[in-house]
């Protein structure tokens, strides 16, 4: 499901409420670090989340490389592969990686890249999609994708998108 304020298809309100985390988390973090406000309505992103979502649900849950493209464009992404007990923790380790970014020397880490293509600058517009895994009786899992544009995390522009406060 695409994930867009018109989105009537969510019907499930811990992944309707979840999104809104995503969202508020995004908000919040991008606001703290001088970035502007995303755009969460661009249906064409919201789709192509979706769709690599349920790609990567019908893939077993294993994350392929997959280079979405928008605009001419790489787009960034952040993943995730859980059950739902389990969503709200991944945002707040996304959030903590915040505490464990180097600003002095402001440059990639593995260990940081999902905050800082949160807080990225450059970034305008993002989608989000969900997709279910169905037919498990117990511990279904949920492929949520967001993809931003323009993508972040590229070399040697950490210094003028990461930025402290």
């Amino acid at each position: 499901m695409g994930c867009d304020e018109k989105d009537s298809v969510i019907t499930d309100p811990d992944m309707y409420n979840f999104v809104q985390n995503i969202k508020n988390l995004h908000d919040e973090l991008r606001k703290k670090h001088n970035s502007n406000s995303l755009n969460y309505k661009n249906t064409d992103l919201n789709a192509l989340a979706k769709t690599y979502a349920k790609e990567l649900i019908f893939n077993k849950n294993k994350v392929k490389v997959k280079l979405n493209i928008y605009k001419g464009e790489i787009l960034g992404e952040n993943i995730i592969i859980s059950d739902s007990n389990d969503l709200q923790k991944i945002l707040d380790e996304w959030k903590k990686e915040g505490d464990n970014y180097d600003f002095e020397n402001n440059k990639f880490s593995k260990k940081t890249s999902h905050f800082t293509q949160i807080i990225w600058k450059e970034t305008k517009e993002v989608g989000i999609g969900f997709y279910p895994e169905k037919n498990r009786k117990e511990n279904e899992k949920y492929c949520i994708v967001i993809l931003y544009y323009p993508p972040g995390n590229i070399l040697g522009k950490y210094k003028q998108n990461v930025t402290n406060h």
